[in-house]
C-alpha cells in the first residue's frame, strides 16, 4: 500500500505541469519589458502595455479561459526573473540565444529576426560595411541586458559604446546626433525607420545574423507543447499574420 501511494505522488510530480497551475489559478504570468515596440510597449507614467506581444499573450490567455497579467522585466533580469517563477512565461519579441535555452526552454519561432543597424537617413551613403562602423570616430548606442549589448561588445573592438539605460528613448540621440547609431533587431530597426520615416533608415546592407522571436517558458515540456499547438494553429488561422500586419504594417 505504502509503495502505491509513494507511486502515485511520483506520478503526479512527474506529470504535474504549470500548465495546470495555470488552468487551477484562472491566471497566466507573463513577463515583458514594455520598452520594445512593436512586440512590448509601456508609455511613460502608464501601467498598461501595448504591442504585438501584448495582444498574443491576451490571445492566449483567451484560448486557456484564464486572466492574463503582466509581470514587467528587464532584459538584464529576465532569465533571472524566469529561474525565480515571477512569470509562467515571457513575451517581449525574445530573440532565440544558447544562453536563454540553458536557463529555459523556447517555443517554435513565430517571426524572423536578425541584427540590423539603424541610424541618419542622411548618413546611410557612410556605412558601407561592418569596418565602417567599427571606428574609434563612431558612436554606437545600446540598451543593457540584452542582445543588442552582447552584439556590440563582441563584434566592436573600435568604435566608442554608449550605454543608454532605456529603450524606449535611446532612438532620439541617434536622431539628435548625440550618437551615430545602433545595431539592434530588424524588425525594431524597420519599425522605427517606418516611425521616423526620413529621419531614421535601416541600414542597406542587409542584416549582420539570423535568428527567430519565440516564447521564452521555463522547462516544462507540458506547456511548452501547448504553446507550441497554440502558435502552429495561430498560423493555420491566419490570426497571427493579422497581428503582425496590425503592428508591422507601414
Amino acid at each position: 500500500m505504502k509503495i502505491l501511494i509513494l507511486f502515485l505522488i511520483c506520478s503526479y510530480q512527474i506529470n504535474a505541469s504549470i500548465l495546470d497551475e495555470i488552468k487551477s489559478e484562472k491566471q497566466i504570468l507573463v513577463g515583458t519589458t514594455g520598452d520594445y515596440p512593436p512586440f512590448s510597449y509601456q508609455k511613460k507614467g502608464q501601467r498598461t502595455f501595448e504591442g504585438l506581444d501584448i495582444d498574443l499573450a491576451k490571445n492566449l490567455a483567451k484560448e486557456l479561459q484564464v486572466k492574463v497579467k503582466f509581470v514587467k522585466t528587464t532584459w538584464k533580469t529576465l532569465l533571472s526573473d524566469l529561474h525565480k517563477q515571477k512569470f509562467d512565461l515571457a513575451l517581449s519579441g525574445i530573440s532565440k540565444k544558447l544562453h536563454r535555452q540553458e536557463v529555459g526552454f523556447f517555443s517554435t519561432g513565430y517571426m524572423e529576426n536578425g541584427k540590423l543597424p539603424i541610424l541618419r537617413c542622411k548618413d546611410k551613403e557612410k556605412f558601407k560595411s561592418l569596418k565602417d562602423i567599427d571606428k574609434r570616430s563612431v558612436k554606437v548606442i545600446f540598451n543593457p541586458g540584452g542582445t543588442n549589448e552582447s552584439f556590440a561588445k563582441e563584434k566592436l573592438k573600435s568604435a566608442e559604446l554608449i550605454h543608454f539605460p532605456d529603450n524606449r528613448f535611446i532612438f532620439k540621440e541617434i536622431i539628435n546626433g548625440k550618437v551615430d547609431l545602433m545595431i539592434t533587431d530588424s524588425v525594431e530597426a524597420k519599425y522605427q525607420s517606418k516611425i521616423h520615416k526620413g529621419v531614421l533608415c535601416p541600414w542597406q546592407m542587409g542584416t549582420l545574423t539570423q535568428g527567430e522571436i519565440a516564447v521564452l517558458m521555463p522547462r516544462d515540456v507540458v506547456l511548452k507543447e501547448y504553446v507550441n499547438t497554440w502558435l502552429y494553429l495561430l498560423k493555420r488561422k491566419g490570426t497571427l499574420e493579422k497581428l503582425k500586419s496590425k503592428y508591422l504594417s507601414p
